[in-house]
């Protein structure tokens, strides 16, 4: 009888290979799946952009909740009297709604079906809060001269998953403050620098005349609980263990997720939405 045996080091080696050439295949395949799924809708996006002329100023608004990002924006493009095209991935979106004589506003779908006609635009400009241009579907279409991420919040500007900003032209910044880490990470790539200009947090301004439309009125003691998506956010890692503290204190509680979280967080934001809501009629977890 013939024993085989392989030392504990060899065996390891054998591991790793086979296991790197199942992710190999994995992400071959993955890779491949998602390119024949944009190249489905590129034939007809690649069509209708070729029958159009360059236009100077593209935004492209992801969802609904993007619209106090760019309603200011293009506000002013309307009274300044500049042409301007509005892509949203929302049928929601205000901005479809109006009447404008310089703005052209156009629902174009999401996912796939967006990214397919924003690869091959044809533009001077492009503006939008999507991040990680030329890194996952979304991709540089060759007839766009510059792309510009506007930051939608007053935080720090590399806060996004690796590569997030890297492959924009230009970024527009909350404040001052975050232009350190971004032309930090630029010399840590060898990346050609970015223009950064400083405009603030445009949402500001609308919440801000809301809040000057609003009657004051007297209101119990609240708790906001406004987190951020993701497995490292609060209501993915902590949940009901957070609020139900909260909502047997007696307290007025409010939550409001982050908009993406109704999306990737369907599980968990399905007791309340997206926008507002009082953790007191809350079902009671009883597991």
């Amino acid at each position: 009888m013939m024993l085989l045996y392989i030392d504990p080091g060899t065996g390891s080696m054998l591991f790793s290979v086979v296991i790197g050439v199942a992710a190999t295949l994995y992400f071959s395949v993955r890779a491949l799946f998602l390119k024949l799924k944009v190249s489905f809708f590129a034939k007809d996006a690649r069509t209708a952009n070729d029958a159009s002329a360059v236009v100077p100023y593209v935004i492209y608004c992801e969802g609904r909740q993007y619209f106090n990002e760019f309603s200011a924006v293009v506000e002013e493009f309307e009274e300044r009297k500049l042409p301007l095209v509005y892509y949203s991935g929302s049928e929601e979106d205000p901005v479809l709604a109006k009447q404008w004589e310089f703005v052209k506003p156009e629902y174009i779908g999401s996912g796939n079906k967006a990214y397919a006609k924003l690869n091959f635009l044809k533009a001077d400009i492009v503006l939008m809060t999507t991040p990680a241009l030329d890194v996952y579907q979304l991709k540089r279409s060759k007839d766009v001269k510059e792309y510009v991420h506007i930051l939608h919040a007053p935080s720090d500007a590399t806060g996004y998953r690796l590569f997030g900003l890297d492959f924009f032209d230009a970024v527009l910044l909350t404040g001052d403050y975050q232009k350190k880490d971004i032309r930090y990470l630029e010399k840590k790539r060898n990346l050609k620098p970015k223009e950064l200009v400083t405009v603030g947090c445009t949402y500001l301004d609308v919440l801000d005349a809301k809040r000057k439309s609003i009657t004051t009125v007297e209101h119990p003691f609240t708790v906001l609980v406004s987190p951020s998506w993701g497995k490292s956010a609060l209501l993915f890692r902590y949940g009901a263990k957070l609020l139900d503290p909260l909502v047997e204190s007696g307290l007025e509680v409010i939550v409001r997720p982050h908009p993406q979280s109704r999306i990737v967080e369907q599980g968990i934001t399905s007791v309340g939405t997206s926008e507002v809501t009082t953790a007191k009629p809350f079902p009671k977890r009883t597991s």
